[in-house]
């Protein structure tokens, strides 16, 4: 019995033809990019306009995790900007396709210890509490919570000297 088997077919990695599996920072990358897509469609299709173009332009370019993650950010502010009823759609609807919004909890913890604590101690937090406050916005049941945002971020604005010397 006589084995011809090359290289390649003992190691399918070395061929180029097997795909290695993503890395957990790659479907992020890819998890960011369709959520971003996918609310930046909402957008259009409730305000249509070529905004939103140039939006998905700079979301296809996008080439760090980072870079969407401050995207989506972004976009979530916006959404309180959207009517309730299709707000509450969409973010079921990013939910049920993409799980908890891991960035969202982040800075809704980081929030919520600066409520805690009653001050806001860095522009770190500051940012958090800040982004959190902007997707809050304009949600009925959560507007004691906004008004207790914002006199915790115009507390921290109006200091004397703020934590990072400005």
């Amino acid at each position: 019995m006589q084995l011809n088997l090359s290289v390649r077919e003992l190691h399918p990695s070395r061929s180029g033809t097997v795909a290695k599996p993503p890395t957990a920072a790659a479907k992020e990358f890819e998890e960011l990019r369709a959520r971003a897509l996918r609310i930046l469609e909402v957008f259009d299709r409730e305000d249509p306009g070529s905004t939103w173009a140039g939006f998905r332009d700079v979301v296809q370019r996008a080439k760090r995790v980072d870079d969407l993650r401050s995207i989506n950010r972004d976009l979530r502010g916006a959404m309180s900007g959207l009517a309730p009823d299709i707000r509450s759609a969409l973010e079921r609807e990013l939910a049920d396709r993409f799980g908890a919004d891991l960035d969202q909890s982040r800075i809704r913890a980081l929030a919520a210890k600066a409520r805690l604590h009653g001050v806001i101690r860095s522009e770190r937090e500051f940012r958090a509490v800040q982004a959190y406050a902007d997707s809050i916005a304009g949600e009925r049941d959560a507007n004691d919570e906004f008004l207790a945002l914002g006199a915790l971020l115009d507390e921290y604005m109006s200091r004397s000297e703020l934590p990072n010397g400005r």
